[in-house]
């Protein structure tokens, strides 16, 4: 660590003294002085270099110049052995030939002295000298007074030829010294040439090195600098550092403490001399632990007073110290256990929430120790949310937290109180008798729930579902499942405020479940069949309607409509299904009007939820456009629920049905909420008289008259009665004489398929 740069007052004086006296920002001035004077000579030297290279191309250029005035010493000279050629081409001037001669042989003298003066040692120039001497005596020889004769003549024209010889030779001679003087021209330019572009491109290559030499120089200062700056600033560090730092020897003997240590010490009301007081209490074992298991550091948390340190406790293996750095890490803490306090704990109750709960009884399945689950919900919680505003239905939940904590504690002092969604609860139970300890808190819970009056006045009612472990799950997922199982199976008991798992409630949970996926699929795999049951008149003893039956046909077997019926209501699928009925039912009874059973009436059972929906007068205007069904060939029938809770939709909604010209019938009349206002409210055209009054009619008085007076009823309303159930002839003569105008039932027919149905409608029109 730095801190050992600046520990002890010799060391602190050298840094002092060594650094901060000069500063970095001195010896970077140096540095760029010296890099300006090195860049300045290697200018200078360039400069010189670039002078020396020209002089050198002036000195080549003069040399070439030399050589091109011997190039022309030697044209001059071809040019007097031509003139000397021509002095000899005399026919009778001799005396004229011979001056020529003499000229010429004067200036190729003085010329061969010149040319002897560059090249001395030029074999070349003998042979001209030597032919010169030769030429000027075979001139004497022709120059000589002697008589014109015939002999004299022959020997001129023997020497004549001779001396044409030698100067076609010397000719010769200057054109080989010609080229050789220009390839000397030639070769000397080139090389000299070749000479200068290398030394330019040395001093290209030295002066670009020379600025890469300067660059990296200055780079290396330039980082040097920044280096010691910063270990100027790391060697403060320690000394400026808001947190303690404390360093060790071997022997825990403190060798060093910063500013700040000392500043904590007196903010704890303790001795500067007490530096120990401050170490974290398990500072040898952390020590051991870094050393035998060779690391570096270590980070530990622990309480000093009221706050919390953080120390990361360094060993320093080249230096034997050990290194302390303490940070107050307490508003971070109190931080961190706010949020994990409001991760594991519901905000409105404080209890422990659903995430906490998912922990625990994980830990408790893995330990393999029987234990009890158990949910407790809120019955009727929307209607609570409804009664009250916000705060108030939150108060009331907040003091049925407080009663459960509460009875659970008193019932055994290790159960768990988890508080898991807004109406939701559950306790985990350990080592426990299943059934003595559920029997007991749910006595305890609800006698303590019966005596407190809630916030409002409110009345609280709960559902309790238990399952045990192992014995109803040996995993947390099955053993949560099977608790809600029992649960649900609780709400729906109108016997029972408490449930424990068995395994008859797992398989009709289980049944209802895959029920609920078959019905799912049975859309897209047309299981879903309508029958029909036709309705007959008494009077007339004609087919006046058929009823719509719901059938379903799964895994070979049909499935009752009591028991999927309600299964549909429960998940929300009676919607779907109700509209599928309603259109099919149209469909089929537009093709039976079309096979000439213009008055036939086609009776759809509509639920509760089905005829509620917003949308259910625009679906049955839906239904009759699509199908081409005229609305008077349509019945519906609902409950008596309906129209006992109805409202203004309600209402709207039957007056709407009947202007579209629509039947309306009570189905079930006599089993709900019987009431003649209703009755004289709506506009019904047609009571259904139940079946579990027209049963044992012909043997119990007292549905005779139950029977006799609805049919009155019916009949004073002016509405139509119909008796549904009717399976004996006496019961058939009985309803007549009453004024029953319609029955339907297995005295009659049975419900009938499409084709047996069509088949079972013409059979009746050939007998009428």
């Amino acid at each position: 660590m730095i801190v050992y740069l600046i520990r002890g007052t010799k060391c602190k004086g050298y840094w002092n003294k060594h650094m901060m006296e000069k500063p970095p920002g001195n010896l970077l001035t140096k540095t760029n002085t010296i890099l300006l004077l090195f860049l300045a000579v290697g200018l200078i030297i360039s400069v010189l270099v670039y002078r020396f290279v020209t002089q050198i191309e002036q000195a080549n250029t003069d040399l070439i110049k030399s050589h091109l005035n011997v190039y022309s010493e030697l044209e001059l000279y071809r040019s007097v052995l031509a003139n000397q050629e021509h002095s000899f081409r005399f026919d009778n001037n001799i005396t004229l030939s011979e001056q020529t001669f003499r000229q010429a042989n004067q200036t190729a003298t003085k010329l061969l002295d010149r040319l002897k003066g560059y090249y001395s040692q030029q074999p070349k120039l003998k042979t001209l000298d030597d032919n010169q001497a030769q030429l000027r005596e075979l001139a004497e020889l022709i120059f000589i007074s002697e008589p014109q004769s015939e002999n004299k003549l022959t020997k001129i024209a023997t020497v004549k030829n001779h001396i044409f010889q030698l100067i076609a030779q010397s000719k010769l001679v200057v054109s080989d010294l010609s080229r050789v003087i220009d390839k000397r021209i030639k070769t000397s330019n080139q090389g000299v040439k070749r000479q200068l572009d290398n030394l330019r491109t040395s001093i290209l290559v030295y002066g670009a090195f020379s600025l890469i030499v300067a660059f990296l120089i200055l780079r290396s200062f330039k980082l040097h600098v920044a280096s010691s700056r910063l270990s100027e600033r790391l060697a403060l560090f320690p000394h400026r550092s808001p947190n303690p730092i404390i360093s060790l020897n071997t022997k825990n003997q403190v060798t060093y403490s910063n500013p700040a240590t000392r500043r904590l010490l007196t903010k704890l009301n303790r001795s500067t001399e007490d530096t120990h007081t401050i170490f974290p209490a398990d500072i040898v074992s952390l020590q051991h632990s870094i050393t035998t298991k060779d690391k570096r550091f270590t980070t530990t948390k622990y309480d000093l007073n009221d706050c919390t340190f953080e120390c990361e406790l360094h060993w320093l293996p080249d230096q034997k110290q050990w290194d302390l750095h303490l940070s107050d890490i307490t508003a971070k803490q109190r931080a961190e256990d706010k949020l994990q306090f409001q991760a594991y704990h519901h905000p409105e109750t404080g209890l422990q929430n659903q995430y906490k709960f998912a922990e625990v009884m994980q830990d408790w399945v893995s330990q393999t120790q029987p234990f009890t689950h158990g949910q407790i919900e809120i019955r009727s919680f929307s209607r609570l949310l409804a009664d009250a505003n916000d705060n108030k239905s939150h108060q009331v939940v907040t003091e049925l937290a407080a009663l459960l904590d509460k009875a659970s504690h008193d019932t055994a002092s290790d159960m768990r109180l988890f508080h898991i969604g807004d109406k939701n609860f559950a306790i985990l139970i350990p080592d426990s008798d299943c059934q003595d300890t559920v029997k007991r808190l749910v006595e305890l819970i609800n006698t303590a729930v019966t005596k407190t009056q809630f916030s409002s006045q409110h009345t609280v009612e709960l559902d309790f579902g238990f399952a045990c472990y192992p014995m109803h799950g040996k995993d947390q997922e099955s053993l949560v499942r099977n608790t809600r199982i029992a649960l649900d199976a609780s709400a729906s008991s109108a016997h029972s405020d408490y449930m424990i798992f068995d395994d008859q409630l797992g398989a009709v949970i289980s049944r209802h479940n895959a029920l609920h996926t078959a019905m799912l699929a049975a859309f897209n795999n047309h299981d879903f069949q309508l029958h029909y049951q036709p309705q007959l008149a008494l009077n007339t003893n004609k087919i006046t309607g058929v009823e719509v039956l719901l059938r379903w046909l799964w895994e070979e077997q049909w499935i009752s409509p009591t028991e999927f019926i309600p299964l549909a209501e429960r998940s929300g699928l009676i919607l779907k299904l109700g509209n599928w009925v309603l259109n099919t039912a149209c469909l089929k009874a537009k093709q039976l009007i079309d096979m000439g059973y213009a008055d036939l009436v086609i009776a759809v059972n509509i639920s509760p939820k089905q005829f509620t929906a917003p949308t259910f007068v625009e679906q049955v205007k839906q239904a009759l456009r699509a199908s081409e069904l005229p609305a008077k060939n349509l019945e519906l029938e609902i409950t008596e629920g309906v129209l006992f809770n109805s409202d203004t939709a309600t209402t709207n909604a039957l007056h709407q049905l009947k202007q579209l010209g629509v039947k309306l019938a009570i189905d079930d009349f006599g089993t709900g909420y019987s009431s003649l206002s209703y009755l004289k409210d709506f506009p019904i055209d047609k009571l259904k008289i139940d079946q579990s009054f027209v049963r044992n009619m012909h043997n119990d008085k007292a549905d005779q008259s139950i029977v006799r007076s609805v049919i009155d009823l019916g009949n004073n309303l002016d509405l139509t009665l119909i008796a549904e159930g009717v399976e004996q002839q006496e019961q058939v003569d009985m309803l007549d004489k009453m004024g029953c105008a319609e029955i339907q039932g297995f005295w009659f027919s049975k419900p009938l398929s499409e084709h047996n149905l069509r088949d079972f409608l013409e059979q009746k029109r050939s007998v009428t």
